[in-house]
């Protein structure tokens, strides 16, 4: 009983963690100005928070990871904007550090002109901006890397993506400390992963996905279901309901008992 009371714990923490990251992505897409203006105040005063969901990932968080962020202060001293957003995400970093129980370890390297620690920039996949004649670079990313070596990388932090700074930060921890991504399944009435669009309208001939579908993808494996082609596959972990319309008692009953089968896993 005890273990699986366990199992349960566990698995209601990932999936707490799975709405945290969904929740962040959403709030982020919405993007309004109230929000901005939000951040910029905090960020200002120093007071920058993080997200409950970045907290709850944060400390579940089960091997050291080392975060090393490449970026020449001396080139930057002549871009202003850029040396401030750069002492931002350093401020930032430090919060993910003091969050994380000790289990991330955060460093700064200076990618120097033709230095080792430039190559070792170039050769993570880092991007470098051409600042001057002489053809010196401008590096400003992150790598991440657990302890098996594996890696993810922001090749460039750029100041439209400002008011993602923490998605971007999130999703690159999620990236190296997730062995699996879990499967989310998608039931909805609507066109999510796009569809035939109506030109005579203006509208391509086919509609992309939409956008928080497109983000999702980059964190959990996703997976389209239609109800009435047969049951779910046993290995969804979540399952997402987008406007459900129209439902069928059996669509219902389906959904109900894929629920009840992932709590008692």
């Amino acid at each position: 009983m005890s273990n699986k009371r366990g199992n349960n714990r566990t698995l209601f923490t990932g999936v707490a963690l799975a709405l945290g990251v969904l929740l962040l992505i959403s709030v982020n897409l919405l993007g309004n100005s109230a929000f901005r203006n939000l951040r910029v105040d905090l960020t200002e005063d120093k007071l920058f928070t993080l997200s409950d969901g970045t907290e709850g990932l944060l400390h579940t968080l089960e091997e050291p990871l080392l975060l090393r962020l490449y970026f020449n202060q001396n080139l930057a001293n002549e871009f202003p904007a850029i040396r401030d957003y750069a002492r931002r995400v350093r401020d930032v970093l430090a919060e993910y550090v003091a969050a994380s129980n000790g289990m991330i370890t955060f460093e700064v390297m200076n990618p120097e002109p033709f230095s080792d620690t430039e190559d070792d920039a170039a050769g993570f996949g880092l991007q470098g901006v051409p600042v001057d004649a002489a053809g010196d670079r401008l590096y400003f990313g992150l790598v991440g890397t657990n302890t098996v070596d594996e890696q993810s990388v922001i090749e460039f932090f750029r100041q439209e993506r400002e008011p993602f700074l923490e998605y971007d930060l999130t999703r690159l921890i999620y990236e190296i400390s997730t062995a699996r991504k879990p499967v989310v399944g998608v039931i909805s009435s609507l066109p999510v992963y796009g569809g035939p669009g109506n030109p005579r309208a203006g509208e391509p001939a086919f509609k992309p996905p939409w956008a928080v579908i497109t983000q999702l993808e980059q964190i959990f494996e996703m997976r389209q279901i239609n109800l009435d082609a047969g049951p779910v596959d046993d290995d969804v972990n979540i399952l997402l309901l987008i406007h459900p319309s129209n439902l069928s008692g059996v669509s219902r009953y389906e959904i109900t008992s894929l629920c009840l089968m992932v709590v008692e896993r």
